[in-house]
């Protein structure tokens, strides 16, 4: 008899302990979803107002700052010994893997958005009284995007597959979100670049004005046309002329194949108010670059930018 008494009670004991251990469990995962879940929260609201003044701005930062904290405590949760037992359950160890390398990719991911508006706030506020300064910020701004695109490539959310329905969901999702982000990025490297490059100089572009009163296939009707100078992050405007001053004549610029044939009764090439016909600009540009060399008083410039 007191042989089964004391197995009753080791039992009722274990019992009580595996009831502690499922509410521990619950109310650690519980926890972590809703830390991941406030962390997402913060995330969207850095988002919501991307601009270069909002991203820049105290506000941002401290969204970012605020995810970084709750995903940090998201992971510590998950973290914890006493779910060690579900690493060794199948189907459960297969998420709660998922579920720790999703918070840890977000974590990570707002750790390189913490460390690229660092950097974005400095460039923000370094004096840029001179046009060399101006280039070698353009090219720091490179620097940091390129940095923030490496660092977003090398996060890994881990794989939707064999996950149920939200946390597949989740992973698929960060995994957009961190691919976008990183495309994002590279845009912003190469912009800066290509402008540093621009503003280094010394070649000049051609500067089209553009009115939308009276729209083509691509942008407004360009009515104005001058040389835009660049020497040293410097810039200086040429003479402004009307482009109904500037028709060439007949045949003297040879319009792109598909132009003429789109356009037949037009001579494409003769007038910068028709270049804007084609949604296509970088055909209009070459068009542009072409007819400008046939105006009186043109030359050769290294492109086209059109102000619509």
């Amino acid at each position: 008899m007191g042989s089964w008494s004391r197995r009753r009670r080791v039992i009722t004991l274990c019992g009580g302990l595996a009831a502690l251990w499922l509410v521990a469990v619950a109310w650690l995962l519980l926890g972590a979803r809703q830390d991941a879940a406030a962390g997402a929260r913060a995330v969207r609201s850095a988002r919501r107002d991307a601009s270069i003044a909002s991203l820049v701005g105290p506000g941002a930062q401290g969204d970012v700052r605020s995810a970084s904290v709750h995903f940090d405590a998201a992971h510590a949760k998950l973290g914890n010994p006493l779910l060690a037992p579900l690493r060794v359950v199948p189907i459960a160890s297969r998420h709660l893997r998922a579920s720790q390398q999703l918070v840890d990719a977000s974590l990570d991911g707002t750790r390189v958005a913490d460390e690229a508006l660092v950097s974005l706030r400095a460039l923000t506020d370094r004096p840029r009284t001179a046009g060399p300064e101006r280039i070698e910020t353009l090219r720091d701004l490179a620097k940091v995007a390129t940095r923030a695109e490496r660092a977003l490539e090398q996060i890994d959310p881990g794989s939707p597959d064999a996950l149920i329905g939200p946390l597949g969901d989740a992973v698929a999702e960060l995994d957009a979100r961190r691919s976008d982000a990183a495309a994002a990025a590279g845009r912003l490297a190469a912009t800066s670049l290509a402008v540093a490059d621009l503003l280094q100089g010394p070649r000049p572009y051609l500067l089209l004005g553009a009115n939308n009163a009276e729209m083509r296939n691509g942008s407004g009707m360009a009515l104005s046309a001058a040389e835009l100078s660049f020497d040293q992050g410097r810039m200086r405007l040429g003479e402004v002329r009307p482009t109904a001053d500037l028709v060439v004549p007949a045949g003297a610029v040879e319009g792109p194949a598909a132009l003429a044939a789109n356009w037949p009764w037009i001579d494409t090439g003769r007038d910068l108010r028709n270049v804007g016909l084609t949604a296509d600009f970088p055909q209009s540009a070459a068009l542009a670059v072409e007819n400008w060399k046939a105006v009186p008083g043109g030359g050769d410039v290294g492109g086209v930018i059109l102000i619509d």
